[in-house]
């Protein structure tokens, strides 16, 4: 199943805030379009949260999840917590 890594630097003092909205709102939302939250962390010495989310059909699903009605309710603009990001798309490895 593809995966993305998403990392972000939290704008100063914001990343309670963001991790609180983030569990309350954006979780149940992706959840509601079939992803997996493999793991999420933070470190608020540098201001960073990291988190992966995996979907079998992930670019579908993530275009209907921005494009959907649900996303544009949300309380809060997520970028409005986000000073800058990185994205990476991942492909499972066997490690054996």
């Amino acid at each position: 199943m593809r995966s993305q890594l998403r990392i972000y630097a939290i704008k100063d003092g914001q990343l309670d805030e963001f991790v609180d909205f983030w569990r309350a709102e954006i979780v149940p939302l992706r959840r509601r379009f079939g992803f997996h939250v493999a793991g999420a962390w933070a470190d608020p010495e540098t201001r960073s949260f990291a988190w992966v989310l995996a979907h079998p059909d992930f670019e579908q699903a993530a275009a209907d999840y921005y494009a959907s009605p649900d996303r544009s309710a949300l309380s809060r603009d997520p970028g409005d917590f986000i000073e800058s990001s990185e994205l990476r798309m991942l492909d499972p490895v066997d490690p054996a």
